[in-house]
């Protein structure tokens, strides 16, 4: 009986009872008759292959989800985890609204009313020669190796597995957080006909949540709605993917630039009304967000790139008056860029030493020319940096993803830049 009801007494071989648990049930298992589950079937070392499973308790989940990485843009792009967004081609803006977020992101500007994190990106995109206008549209820097491309047209010849998990490589190679795949069925090859069966899609995602999941990297994926405004294709999209976005046109008499922006994921449920302004989006109902990211960056520009050169605040607000930044808009701005750009403060805070403000040297972002990103020389006697792959400290990561902008008021993040005092 029991594990032994099929072996032949002449087979057994000469050992004790010690020597048969010695060598038949090592590797840290128990023995056979411990090994029952609850129907009272024996599992058996072979049946099991050895393996090990890796129990956690429920505190060990708590505790891994509260240090899980923060977002990269709040509610849409999140390290480790796959974002879908849907809108009707040609006609809702779901790349010229990507690249506007990742503008943000390569600039350190406010994305929405949020500080998103800075990240390297790597891009796949399925438009030819007319991706230039979406780059220059967004206002991308052309020399910036922290956001790469890889065309659609380029690997034709790459099936779709390999291809993300080349992709999910050089991303971890190269220091790069973010993954964009635009569209999906460009890239994955999927067919009308697979939109609609669930067995097709679970495949077909598979590889882009291996990339989030496994290899921790902040994926977005792009497909087509219909008129409806909901993604084409079957419900299993939406239980493949952690947070799903939709990008839609406005009904009625809003302007040709006014979007709508729904956000559901794990975290909750999220509708804005967007609008593309010639200075990115604005999220409308915050009436001076525009004046504020237009003071930003008129004040970053004058920031010397020297920690010598630091100005004063006055020296800094007087400087950008004639550009239309109020004292209290430029306040906030250098408050923010402190905290949550690249801006550096010395001084003791004190009538002969007060508080002056520079650029922080940001390696990644100095091109050849010995230029910033924002076409200041930043040195003159020593060889020019080129890019590399930084990261940031605790320190820095923590203070730059601060929900709090330290703005008057007590006012939430969502309202940086609305009202002047």
């Amino acid at each position: 009986m029991g594990p032994w009801k099929h072996t032949r007494i002449g087979n057994l071989e000469d050992l004790s009872p010690e020597e048969y648990q010695t060598k038949y049930c090592g590797n840290g298992h128990k023995t056979l008759s411990d090994q029952r589950d609850t129907r009272g079937s024996t599992v058996g070392q072979k049946e099991t292959g050895g393996v090990i499973l890796p129990v956690k308790s429920l505190r060990d989940i708590v505790e891994e989800a509260e240090e899980s990485p923060d977002w990269i843009i709040k509610d849409i792009l999140k390290a480790g985890e796959l974002t879908l967004l849907d809108g009707m081609a040609k006609l809702s803006g779901k790349t010229t609204f990507v690249m506007h977020s990742l503008k943000a992101i390569r600039d350190g500007e406010p994305f929405l009313g949020d500080a998103p994190k800075r990240a390297r990106i790597l891009y796949l995109c399925e438009q030819g020669n007319n991706f230039k206008e979406a780059i220059e549209d967004a206002e991308l820097k052309i020399d910036d190796e922290g956001f790469k491309v890889v065309q659609w047209r380029d690997v034709t010849d790459v099936d779709w597995p390999r291809l993300i998990a080349a992709a999910a490589n050089m991303c971890k190679t190269e220091g790069r957080e973010i993954l964009i795949c635009d569209t999906f069925a460009a890239f994955s090859g999927m067919t009308s006909t697979e939109e609609n069966n669930s067995g097709d899609i679970k495949q077909k995602m598979e590889p882009l949540k291996r990339a989030a999941n496994i290899d921790g990297l902040a994926v977005l994926t792009t497909r087509h709605s219909g008129k409806d405004g909901k993604g084409r294709g079957s419900s299993q999209f939406e239980a493949e993917a952690d947070i799903l976005v939709s990008l839609w046109r406005k009904d009625g008499n809003q302007p040709e630039t006014v979007r709508e922006l729904d956000i559901i994921g794990r975290y909750g449920a999220k509708r804005l009304n967007i609008d593309k302004t010639p200075d990115g989006y604005d999220n409308l109902g915050s009436n001076n967000r525009v004046a504020f990211v237009r003071a930003l960056r008129v004040i970053r520009a004058l920031l010397p790139a020297k920690e010598e050169d630091a100005l004063t605040e006055g020296e800094i607000l007087t400087r950008a008056e004639p550009n239309q930044v109020s004292r209290t808009t430029g306040r906030r701005v250098i408050e923010w860029l402190v905290e949550h750009g690249p801006g550096g403060k010395m001084g003791a805070g004190v009538r002969n030493d007060p508080f002056r403000y520079y650029l922080l040297p940001d390696p990644e972002m100095v091109f050849e020319t010995g230029e910033n990103i924002y076409g200041q020389k930043v040195s003159e006697e020593e060889e020019p940096l080129h890019f590399t792959v930084t990261g940031d400290s605790e320190e820095e990561t923590e203070a730059k993803n601060d929900p709090e902008y330290f703005l008057t008021n007590d006012q939430p993040p969502s309202d940086i830049g609305q009202k002047e005092n």
